[in-house]
């Protein structure tokens, strides 16, 4: 080609043309040889699974849920699948997959939380914020505060309590938690189903406190300003009981 030929713009768009698409088809031949590298190398061989975050369930049930087994290619694990077949379990909150090039793979579990003690005909049952009966851990020790009262009905683990006596219950702990959570390891036992209405007792010497059965947000900061002043005066030992049911009357029963 002579050096005028080469500068005519038609040829110099073949040119390029031509030469764009010779590196194309080579990329395009990279690209299938290194998939296919990817899926016969034993590089990728899931040689460790990690999981974390599991209580209630063993390492080889999060695994069965998930359907993972240390034979699987990394590259062929659909994370999103596995993730919604352990988070599809009704005590489990949340989970995150990762990857760890090149043969590790990394689970996370968030499992739903106890934040009470149900007590029911003289057994004692984990229940969330929800209302879900958790499975206890067979020899921990559950330092939360007891629901207790004349419940009525069946309840076993995986089942949602019924009923407004104790929703009452655990309104109050939630509401506790939500506005004041640094009560919320003070509190011992809360009695539903009364008349008065809720009924909670201490952790430090069982002071009972009467809570009626309404506007318990105010109640709640009422309570923990109580029980701060009580405890900067060291006079929770002369406490007989505390009584929030008068609107905005606070009335504390000192030991004769």
């Amino acid at each position: 080609m002579t050096r005028r030929g080469f500068r005519d713009p038609f040829i110099w768009r073949i040119y390029h043309s031509t030469l764009f698409l010779m590196v194309m088809a080579l990329m395009w031949m990279v690209g299938i040889k290194y998939k296919q590298w990817l899926s016969e190398s034993d590089l990728f061989q899931i040689r460790k699974i990690e999981i974390e975050g599991n209580e209630l369930f063993s390492d080889q049930e999060i695994l069965d849920m998930g359907g993972l087994d240390l034979k699987a290619d990394i590259w062929k694990v659909n994370l999103n699948k596995v993730g919604n077949q352990i988070g599809g379990q009704p005590f489990i909150e949340q989970v995150y997959i990762e990857r760890l090039f090149p043969d590790i793979l990394r689970i996370n579990i968030l499992e739903k939380h106890p934040v009470a003690l149900l007590q029911f005909e003289s057994t004692f049952y984990c229940i969330d914020r929800e209302g879900l009966i958790l499975p206890s851990i067979t020899g921990k020790n559950y330092d939360l505060p007891i629901l207790s009262g004349n419940f009525k009905g069946g309840i076993h683990v995986g089942s949602r309590v019924r009923g407004n006596v104790i929703g009452q219950g655990l309104q109050f702990i939630n509401l506790v938690l939500n506005f004041c959570p640094s009560i919320y390891s003070q509190i011992s036992e809360v009695v539903v189903g009364r008349e008065e209405g809720l009924l909670l007792y201490t952790n430090q010497t069982t002071v009972p406190v009467w809570l009626g059965n309404e506007e318990y947000v105010r109640k709640i900061h009422y309570l923990k300003a109580i029980l701060v002043e009580l405890t900067i005066q060291e006079k929770f030992s002369q406490v007989r009981y505390i009584d929030l049911r008068f609107g905005d009357q606070v009335v504390v029963g000192i030991k004769a």
